[in-house]
């Protein structure tokens, strides 16, 4: 006990004269200054300046806690942001992968939404499927004019119990019907007598009606061929399989492209025609999609209005192939979607596609159904071109003048600017209206001018038999397949347009493919009736554009060349 006690003293004394952490300076006169037996025999001093370095390291370590505290929450910030993106990229690949495979998905989801609505309400009866009650069907109607051949049925057996013991009535029942005839190849022998022309000497044989010079194969065949190809949309092996199963022909894939060339030489000059009046229009649409062209990947370019439509195969996407085209500056409206391409060519005015907008605020709707601030833009966006839309319906009836649907223009345009004059956090929201801004005088020019259309949906629909083509044929191998395609699908395009027949077409072209071989500098058949060849052009101009207008008498032409001629 009393050693305990002697040793709880000493302990009290020592406690007593330890300098403590917190002071600055030791005490004086303590024995354990330079060695302290409570600080393992070191002296205060060391001790101050250990402590005082651990507490300049430890305001260190929590100034870079919390400076990796805040990288760690941004980072959070940020993978929320990747995780929304991924999840909104991977909702628009299976858009696109089931795309193909449904009839309407805007539709088939705003039906869903309707019937998720009314079944909070009452349960509604399925519509069933089919024409409504009461609606009448639509059959085809008779076929009118006088038959080419009646034929007599007389009661030969009896259709229930196959019986032949048949006595006849007098009472009889007609039906009519339409159908085609197959006919096997008419073969056709020219038999040319030779000729001597006595005013210039020259000794030839003439060319007979139908006759396609050193060819067995008839205009008709190669006018079908054309058909098939460019209107149908038929590759290759197709029509050689329609023309061997149907009219017996063996045709291989060379002469077939022969066909092409012979077509595609003798639509040249109103090839250039077209491209004359698109040159020289008051508004174009223009659109461009892929073409490959063998290993190599070009560019299709589509050039339409009302009037024809022109087509272009180049290797580059650039703006300088519709400069080249249109010329520059450009002395119409150029309506087209907000490609980077068309910013640098120069116009009279510039429409962009009010559908590719409204197509982008339905895809905010779609995929950012939670962000409010993006939804709100995307909402009023359709509404200000929901109502110009109405606008230029109301113009085109005349419920409204030029001024009043100038001034209007005027007022969507501000009406925008205070839509997007402020940022915006979504990503894709904030893109949409930037392109907006870029474009502010590009918006409403159909306001402007009555004959634009607010979207590119021409120059779209320009572009789609192309693309049909292109699934099936897989675009064209050599430099004179892209412009056999680019000069006949003008042709063709732009027949249809006037309401003509593709065939009538081609069958006029190959009339031009039945002239002498032999021809003269000026590229006209030396013994070639010029009345007749300048007949045959002009029947082809009016297939292709329709009634060719009468020119002006007097006065420098604005407008594109006068039909193609031959002048003696």
């Amino acid at each position: 006990m009393a050693q305990r006690q002697s040793a709880q003293e000493r302990q009290t004394q020592t406690l007593s004269i330890t300098p403590t952490l917190s002071d600055s300076q030791p005490k004086e006169g303590c024995v354990g200054q330079k060695a302290c037996p409570h600080l393992g025999f070191r002296s205060c001093v060391e001790v101050l300046a250990e402590t005082e370095r651990l507490r300049v390291e430890n305001a260190n370590l929590r100034q870079v806690f919390e400076v990796a505290t805040k990288a760690f929450q941004e980072k959070e910030t940020e993978i929320g942001k990747v995780k929304q993106e991924a999840d909104v990229l991977r909702r628009k690949l299976t858009e696109l992968l089931q795309q193909p495979f449904t009839r309407n998905s805007d539709t088939e989801e705003e039906s869903q939404k309707q019937d998720s609505s009314a079944q909070e309400h009452e349960a509604p009866e399925r519509k069933k499927r089919g024409a409504p009650k009461g609606h009448r069907g639509a059959t085809r109607k008779k076929p009118e004019g006088k038959p080419d051949r009646t034929v007599l049925v007389p009661p030969e057996q009896c259709p229930k119990c196959r019986s032949h013991h048949i006595s006849p009535c007098h009472d009889t029942e007609e039906h009519t019907q339409e159908d085609v005839v197959i006919v096997r190849p008419v073969v056709t022998r020219f038999v040319k007598q030779r000729g001597y022309c006595l005013d210039c000497g020259e000794v030839f044989f003439p060319v007979g009606q139908g006759e396609r010079p050193k060819g067995y194969i008839g205009p008709v065949a190669v006018a079908v061929a054309g058909y098939l190809r460019y209107a149908v949309k038929i590759p290759f092996d197709g029509v050689r399989n329609i023309l061997s199963g149907l009219w017996g022909f063996d045709l291989t894939r060379a002469a077939l492209v022969g066909f092409d060339k012979k077509l595609a030489a003798a639509g040249k000059p109103f090839y250039e025609q077209i491209a004359d009046k698109v040159r020289y229009s008051t508004g174009i649409n223009v659109d461009e999609t892929s073409w490959p062209k063998g290993a190599a990947l070009e560019w299709l370019w589509a050039f339409t209005n009302p009037d024809c439509a022109f087509f272009k195969i180049a290797p580059s996407r650039a703006g300088a192939v519709p400069a080249g085209v249109l010329g520059e500056p450009y002395g119409g409206v150029l309506g087209s979607d907000c490609f980077s391409a068309y910013n640098t060519l120069e116009a009279l005015a510039k429409q962009k596609c009010l559908t590719h907008y409204e197509r982008a605020a339905k895809n905010l709707e779609k995929f950012y159904p939670q962000d409010q601030p993006a939804n709100l833009f995307a909402l009023c966006l359709k509404d200000i071109f929901k109502r110009a839309r109405q606008v230029k319906r109301n113009w085109l009836a005349d419920r409204l003048g030029d001024e009043q649907t100038h001034h209007m223009a005027k007022d969507f345009e501000e009406e925008l600017d205070q839509l997007v004059e402020r940022p915006l956090e979504n990503h894709d929201a904030d893109n949409l209206r930037k392109r907006l801004v870029t474009h502010r005088e590009e918006n409403f020019t159909f306001l402007r001018y009555k004959e634009v259309d607010p979207d590119n949906n021409r120059a779209e629909r320009a572009l789609r038999p192309s693309v049909v083509m292109r699934k099936i044929t897989y675009g064209n191998n050599s430099d004179s397949g892209a412009r056999n395609h680019e000069i006949l699908m003008s042709l063709v395009e732009t027949s249809k347009l006037h309401k003509a027949n593709p065939l009538d077409l081609m069958l006029e072209l190959t009339a031009g493919l039945c002239l002498p071989v032999r021809s003269t500098q000026t590229g006209v058949p030396a013994d070639m009736d010029l009345s007749k060849l300048n007949h045959a052009r002009s029947v082809v101009n009016h297939t292709i554009f329709g009634p060719i207008p009468t020119p002006r008498a007097s006065g420098p032409s604005t407008g594109p060349p006068a039909p193609l001629q031959v002048s003696e």
